[in-house]
C-alpha cells in the first residue's frame, strides 16, 4: 500500500521538466457519486492564458482493485479508454464563484439516451484523465480524477447491499502547551488559534452534523487550551466547538500526554501508564464536560507488554497502525476487526487504513484530495458490496488539514449511498470480527513489535522527582498550587513528543521545577543553628524558635537526639509552622549533669527532605537521683559512724 500519494500532472513535451507550465488546470469541485444516467458536473480552475486551448476528458475503464486505484492516483496504468470528450475552454460556462463548469452526462443503464452521453452503464470507479490540450491535441497540463458511478436509488437509500462503515478519527493533539517556567509555548498557542492547525479542525466540527466522527483530543491539549482561553478569549471558539461536538461524537480516552508505552516499559516506567490514563480521563471529562468511555483507545506504538498495560486501565478495544502488526495477505482490503493476544486475554482491535489517510495529505488542490479520498472509499465498498465491512481512518498526530478539505469530505460522506460514517465504537459493535478462511475461528493477528527509544527522563530521575512531589504535598498540603504543578510536571515529562535532545532538556526542566519548589520552602524555614541551654531542674522544657518566611503554613517533622536526655512526650513531633516566628517547647528529663550536645533535625514529615540540622549545647546542673541517693547515704553513714565513735569514747572515760 502506498505510503504517500501525490498528484499526476501532464506537462507539454516540448518544455523542459524543470519549467512550470505556462497554464494549469485544477479541480475545484466534483460530487462524490454520480447516478447512472445522471450528470457529472466538474468544476475547473484554469490559471494562465488558456486562449485557444481545449479541455479534454478521457474516461478509462473501471478500476478492478485497490492496487489499480492507487496506481491511477499517481497517473499510472489508467487502463483502456471508454470515451473522451473535448470542449473549448472558451465554451465552458462560468459559475457565480468563478469556476468553469464541465458537465458530463452518463448513459442510463438500459443504453437509451443520446449519443453525447458517456457510455458508463455499470456501477464502479472510473479514472478521468482531464487535460488542457492545444490545437494539435498535445496535452499542456492535467490531472487524474475519478468518476464514482452508482445505481440510482431514492435519497438516503444504499446503492449496495452493505455500505462500507467508515470511522474517521480526528486527532487534535499538540505538544505540552506550557514551558517549565509557566509561560505558554507560542508555537502551541498558534496551533490553538481559530486559524491554527488544531483550532481550525475544531472550528470545522460545527458543520459536521449528520456525519458521525470520532474525536481524539489530547487531554493536556484541551486542558491547557481552556486555561489559555481565560487570558486570550480569541482562542475560545475552537474549544467551544469541541465541547459541543463531544456531546454528539465519540471521544476516545487517552493518556494525559502522548506516550510511547513500549519505551516506558523498557525504561522501568511502565507503572506510570495507569496514572497517565487516569489523569487524561479526568482532564477530558472535566474540561469538555463529557464522560469519556475508557474502553476504546489508540495504541500507537504497541507491543504485547504495552497492550497488557492498556488492558489494565480498562480498555479492551484498540486502534492500531499496520506497522505494529505482522503483515497479513489477502485479496481485498483489510476491513474488519480482529483479535490481538495480550497476556492472559485477547483484545479486539482494528487497524488504521493508512492508504486512505495518505490521500488526505500532499499539496494537491483540496477538491482533488477530497475526491480521491471519497473515491478510495468507493473502491473498498465495491470490493465486497454485500458484506458488512468497515475501515478506520486516522491521520498522523501532526495532521494539519484545510477547513475546506474537511467540509468537502464531510459533505461527500453525508448521504453517500456507498458508505456509512460511524464512530469507532459503532464499527466495532456492528462489523463482525474477521474469521480465518471465513470459518468459525476468529482471526488473531500478531504484533510485530516496535523500535525502542529511550524515554525523555530516566527512571532514577523520575523517581527522585516523584519523591519530591510527595514531600511537597506533605509540607504544604495537597491543595497547594505547587503540588498540582509538580504533578503536571511528572505527567508531561514522559511525553513521546520529547524523545529527542531538545525534548529531553525540556523534560528535565519540568522536573527541575519540582526541586525548585521544594528548595524554596526549605530556604524559607529557619531554626537557630547554635545555642546553649542550661537545665537547673531534672525535668524542664526546651524552647525552640522557628522562623517561617514562606508566607504560608509548613508542616515539618522535628526530631531531638541526645544520649543524656529523655523525652517524655517522644523525641519526634510533627508541627505546623505558621508564617513568621513560632516557638515550640519540648519536654525533657536530664539523665546526668554536665555539658553535652543535643541534635535538632527539621525535615518533611516523610523525612525525604531535610531542612536543617542544628546542634544545641546543654549544660545540666542537676544532680541525678543516683548521685543524690549516694550522697545522702554517705552522709548518714558518716553520721552513724561518728555517733558510734563518740559513744565508745564516752564509755572508755567512765570505765577509766
Amino acid at each position: 500500500m502506498a505510503a504517500s500519494l501525490g498528484v499526476a500532472f501532464f506537462a507539454p513535451t516540448a518544455a523542459p521538466a524543470e519549467e512550470a507550465p505556462p497554464v494549469a488546470v485544477s479541480l475545484s469541485s466534483q460530487p462524490a457519486t454520480t447516478p447512472l444516467g445522471g450528470d457529472l458536473p466538474i468544476g475547473l480552475r484554469i490559471d494562465g492564458d488558456s486562449q485557444g486551448l481545449d479541455v479534454r476528458v478521457v474516461v478509462h475503464r473501471g478500476i478492478t482493485s485497490r492496487l489499480v486505484f492507487e496506481q491511477t492516483v499517481m497517473g499510472e496504468d489508467l487502463g483502456g479508454t471508454i470515451d473522451s470528450v473535448q470542449v473549448p475552454v472558451a465554451a465552458l460556462p462560468v459559475t457565480a464563484d468563478g469556476r468553469l463548469l464541465l458537465t458530463l452526462g452518463l448513459e442510463p443503464t438500459d443504453g437509451s439516451g443520446s449519443g453525447d452521453r458517456i457510455p458508463v452503464r455499470q456501477p464502479g470507479v472510473y479514472p478521468l484523465e482531464i487535460s488542457l490540450v492545444d490545437s494539435s491535441g498535445t496535452p499542456v497540463n492535467g490531472f487524474v480524477s475519478h468518476l464514482v458511478a452508482v445505481t440510482p436509488t431514492p435519497p438516503g437509500t444504499p446503492a449496495i447491499g452493505e455500505p462500507l462503515r467508515v470511522a474517521w478519527i480526528w486527532p487534535m493533539v499538540a505538544p505540552p502547551a506550557f514551558e517549565a517556567d509557566g509561560r505558554a509555548d507560542p508555537t502551541v498557542v498558534d496551533q490553538l488559534a481559530p486559524d491554527g492547525r488544531i483550532g481550525s479542525i475544531a472550528g470545522t466540527l460545527a458543520g459536521t452534523s449528520g456525519v458521525a466522527l470520532t474525536l481524539a483530543p489530547g487531554p493536556e491539549t484541551v486542558q491547557s487550551w481552556a486555561a489559555l482561553t481565560r487570558a486570550q478569549p480569541e482562542l475560545g471558539p475552537g474549544i467551544a466547538s469541541l465541547r459541543s461536538a463531544t456531546g454528539v461524537d465519540q471521544t476516545l480516552a487517552a493518556p494525559y500526554v502522548s506516550l510511547d508505552i513500549p519505551s516506558l516499559e523498557a525504561g522501568g516506567l511502565d507503572t506510570e501508564v495507569a496514572p497517565e490514563y487516569a489523569a487524561g480521563t479526568d482532564a477530558l471529562n472535566t474540561t469538555l464536560g463529557t464522560r469519556v468511555d475508557p474502553r476504546t483507545v489508540i495504541a500507537d506504538p504497541v507491543d504485547s507488554a504495552s497492550l497488557d498495560r492498556i488492558r489494565q486501565v480498562g480498555a479492551d478495544r484498540v486502534v492500531v497502525r499496520p506497522s505494529a502488526l505482522v503483515p497479513a495477505e489477502g485479496k481485498f482490503t483489510t476491513a474488519a476487526p480482529f483479535l490481538l493476544e495480550a497476556p492472559g486475554r485477547t483484545v479486539t482491535a482494528v487497524a488504521v487504513d493508512e492508504g486512505l489517510a495518505a490521500l488526505l495529505e500532499g499539496d494537491a488542490p483540496v477538491a482533488l484530495r477530497a475526491e480521491r479520498f471519497l473515491s478510495g472509499l468507493a473502491v473498498i465498498a465495491n470490493e465486497q458490496p454485500n458484506r458488512l465491512r468497515g475501515v478506520v481512518v486516522l491521520p498522523g498526530s501532526g495532521w494539519s488539514p484545510e477547513a475546506e478539505l474537511l467540509t468537502t469530505i464531510v459533505d461527500g460522506m453525508r448521504g453517500n449511498p456507498l458508505v456509512a460514517p460511524v464512530s469507532v465504537d459503532a464499527l466495532l459493535d456492528t462489523v463482525p470480527v474477521e474469521r480465518v478462511d471465513d470459518g468459525e475461528d476468529p482471526t488473531v493477528r500478531e504484533l510485530a513489535g516496535s523500535a525502542l527509544i529511550a524515554p525523555p527522563v530516566t527512571e532514577r530521575r523520575y523517581r527522585a522527582a516523584e519523591q519530591q512531589v510527595e514531600a511537597l504535598r506533605r509540607l504544604v498540603g495537597p491543595a497547594d498550587e505547587r503540588v498540582a504543578q509538580g504533578e503536571r510536571a511528572l505527567l508531561v515529562s514522559l511525553t513521546s513528543a520529547w524523545q529527542n535532545d531538545a525534548g529531553r532538556r525540556r523534560a528535565e526542566a519540568e522536573l527541575a521545577t519540582i526541586d525548585a519548589s521544594v528548595d524554596g520552602i526549605v530556604a524559607g524555614v529557619h531554626v537557630p543553628e547554635r545555642r546553649t541551654l542550661t537545665l537547673t531542674a531534672r525535668t524542664a522544657e526546651i524552647p525552640v524558635s522557628f522562623q517561617n518566611d514562606t508566607g504560608q503554613d509548613v508542616r515539618v517533622r522535628v526530631t531531638l537526639d541526645s544520649d543524656k536526655l529523655y523525652f517524655p512526650s517522644g523525641a519526634t513531633q510533627v508541627l505546623t509552622l505558621p508564617p513568621r516566628n513560632t516557638t515550640a517547647r519540648f519536654a525533657v528529663e536530664a539523665r546526668a549533669s554536665g555539658t553535652f550536645p543535643l541534635v535538632l533535625t527539621v525535615s518533611s514529615t516523610d523525612e525525604r527532605v531535610t531542612f536543617q540540622e542544628s546542634r544545641i549545647t546543654v549544660r545540666s546542673t542537676v544532680v541525678s537521683n543516683v548521685g543524690l541517693f549516694l550522697t545522702i547515704g554517705a552522709g548518714l553513714f558518716l553520721a552513724a559512724w561518728w555517733l558510734n565513735h563518740a559513744r565508745r569514747r564516752r564509755r572508755k572515760k567512765i570505765l577509766a
